[in-house]
């Protein structure tokens, strides 16, 4: 995943080095392979290595840091356009290149959940070939529906990400920097507060020890529909204070869905 994530960086900046369109393609496809990588690998690997009584608070953690970066993202990105200019495209060269002791790092990483420190896991059969277990999970309407879900909350971050700050522009003639900046602020603060404040609310509405997939999945549902008339709302007001409001709510309710 890491490997994937620094070739995608250098992609990157072949192509605004050079202004051609195809290694964006390429670059996009690999850092989702990489953030895929990830978000399979990593809730099951804290699962096991976690503390019984820290599962909870690990796994939230490991969720906010999603959101946080992606804001400081955009906030860095807006500040580095504007102090590099034209020279801007290094940037994926140098963030190519911090990832790689990283990548050092991961070659020698556990090569099992028990020499990581968790318990022994249950041995299973991985005999069948690689592509029968991604048919057996498309046959399954629960996660097929998850899935799709989590494409329309992608969907959404995606779709302020690209629209609130060039919103700001036009509408109230807001500096890029500023916009991205001031954006990259309000997302950074309600990944944090709204993936918390999900834990909590999940830990309210549990009926027993532990949070059921019904229970989790309909906390989510709960937030995703709470957030779509603010975020309508964000683009309908007359004041970027009002703006700035609504679209803090309803990236609070968005990011509570992680909880």
């Amino acid at each position: 995943g890491l490997l994937c994530f620094s070739v995608g960086s250098l992609c990157s900046f072949v192509c605004a080095k050079f202004v051609v369109y195809y290694p964006l393609l390429v670059a996009r496809g690999l850092v989702g392979v990489g953030e895929a990588a990830f978000l399979v690998l990593a809730p099951p690997f804290i699962d096991q290595v976690a503390p019984d009584d820290s599962k909870g608070l690990w796994l939230a953690l490991f969720y906010a840091t999603i959101p946080f970066g992606m804001a400081i993202g955009f906030g860095l990105g807006g500040f580095l356009g504007q102090l590099l200019g034209k020279q801007y495209y290094y940037v994926f060269l140098l963030d190519s290149a911090l990832m790689a002791p990283f990548i050092v790092l991961a070659v020698g990483a556990p090569a099992s959940w028990e020499r990581a420190g968790a318990a022994p896991a249950e041995r299973k059969d991985h005999s069948e070939p690689f592509w029968v277990a991604p048919m057996k999970l498309l046959r399954q309407p629960t996660y097929v529906c998850l899935a799709m879900g989590y494409a329309c909350y992608t969907f959404t971050i995606g779709g302020f990400s690209v629209f609130a700050p060039q919103f700001l522009q036009y509408t109230y003639e807001m500096q890029q920097g500023t916009a991205n900046l001031i954006f990259g602020g309000i997302t950074a603060l309600t990944g944090l507060v709204g993936t918390a404040a999900g834990g909590w609310l999940l830990e309210r509405v549990k009926a027993g020890d532990a949070a059921t997939p019904v229970e989790a999945a309909g906390l989510s549902t709960v937030m995703m529909v709470v957030s779509l008339p603010l975020c309508f709302c964000a683009f309908l007001v007359d004041s970027k204070e009002a703006f700035f409001g609504f679209l803090f709510l309803a990236e609070l309710a968005i990011f509570a869905k992680e909880g």
